[in-house]
């Protein structure tokens, strides 16, 4: 699949004005530290990558610590960013010291622990056009690959970067390398390129909605590492081949709880403030949570004197929709108390129209009237995908 036109796939490459000393190695806990004293991601970056040695520890386990002592997703990147530079100065020195994909235009998925690649899934796309109620419910044309998972499948949470050669490094990268998330209906993964709501109206371009951001540095002797500028979530993904019609497939699958995920937000557990969440996927945003229910004075005295009786807390989304299309949101959310033991749980799917701003959705959390006092936070994963 080669997606051309007027498709620009970003290289996000953060700039920062603010300079910070650095005398010793940064650490994860130097990072953490910035990060908690409020003087903002881009000067947070900028001392990592003016300093003069670092010793970050970035496994899965490390990578979810930080996320949950409120390290952001752009500055946990520039780490990784910092980690891989560093591994640069070695690979420039010693020939052969990493490996690399055997063919110019194919995409591996590198470990970020041991280097070691992994070829994605090479399939092949054909174009097709869906037209809905004889053009008046609108028309929709994609690129189609067959079969609606990839054999690739990684873990979200996980640091997931990939590798591709290219014919030499003075190359631009995003002229090789567009990544886009998938839709899957009827049996088969589809890419939208264009999109009209009815008959007789102009269609309009669709397919920057399902661009992923790369991150893009320099890798062995003729590769870049690519790295998604924030963590993908569930999902079938794909990048593009410089073969028309050619794709390099991969899945992402969900690692509920993992704390690294640009699905799932742990809050404040405050009762009737509406509190900020800003989860999205092309269009589809869940803008906030409110809790809005739970058992009376009155009530909660009768059945605190049964230490199993169970009651329930309600919390409401607001939630906008303006992808072009319907879509469906999963919403998971965990009541915990202040050491983050489980204490309530509620689960719900939720349809949302397109155009529809504002819109709210009500999910009832379970758990023991017992517990009740012990609420401390909200773990919220809310996943939208269109409603195909």
């Amino acid at each position: 699949m080669r997606f051309t036109g007027r498709i620009v796939i970003v290289v996000m490459l953060l700039v920062s004005t603010v300079i910070l000393g650095a005398e010793s190695a940064l650490t994860n806990k130097d990072v953490i530290k910035l990060s908690q004293v409020g003087i903002g991601d881009q000067a947070v970056i900028a001392k990592i990558r003016q300093a003069t040695a670092v010793n970050f520890q970035l496994d899965v386990d490390d990578l979810a610590a930080l996320k949950k002592q409120g390290v952001s997703g752009a500055v946990i990147a520039a780490m990784l960013d910092r980690s891989v530079a560093n591994a640069g100065v070695t690979v420039g020195s010693a020939a052969g010291a990493v490996k690399e994909p055997d063919y110019i235009g194919s995409f591996c998925f590198r470990n970020a622990a041991t280097g070691e690649l992994t070829p994605l899934a090479r399939e092949t796309g054909s174009s097709a056009i869906d037209i809905k109620a004889m053009g008046f419910g609108g028309a929709e044309t994609y690129m189609r690959v067959a079969g609606d998972r990839s054999a690739v499948r990684l873990r979200e949470g996980e640091p997931i970067d990939f590798v591709v050669l290219a014919s030499s490094q003075s190359v631009d990268p995003q002229s090789i390398a567009q990544l886009v998330i998938l839709d899957v209906a009827g049996g088969e993964r589809r890419l939208p390129i264009a999109r009209a709501a009815s008959m007789g109206l102009s269609g309009r371009g669709v397919l920057t909605e399902s661009q992923i951001a790369l991150r893009a540095v320099p890798y062995g002797r003729s590769s870049f590492l690519l790295t998604p500028v924030e963590p993908l979530g569930p999902g079938e993904y794909a990048f593009a081949g410089p073969t028309p019609g050619v794709g390099f497939s991969f899945g992402v699958d969900p690692n509920a709880g993992s704390g690294f995920s640009r699905f799932e937000r742990t809050v404040p557990f405050k009762q009737r403030e509406v509190i900020s969440l800003g989860i999205s996927d092309r269009g589809m945003t869940v803008n906030s949570v409110k809790v809005i229910r739970w058992p009376e004075e009155d009530a909660l005295r009768k059945l605190e004197k049964n230490a199993d009786a169970k009651g329930e807390i309600v919390v409401v989304f607001n939630q906008t929709n303006r992808a072009g299309r319907d879509y469906k949101c999963t919403y998971d959310v965990v009541l915990l108390d202040a050491s983050d033991n489980e204490i309530g749980v509620g689960k719900r799917t939720i349809g949302i129209e397109d155009g529809e701003v504002d819109d709210t959705a009500r999910v009832g959390i379970s758990l023991r009237i017992a517990d009740l006092s012990k609420a401390a936070k909200l773990r919220i994963r809310a996943v939208p995908q269109p409603d195909l």
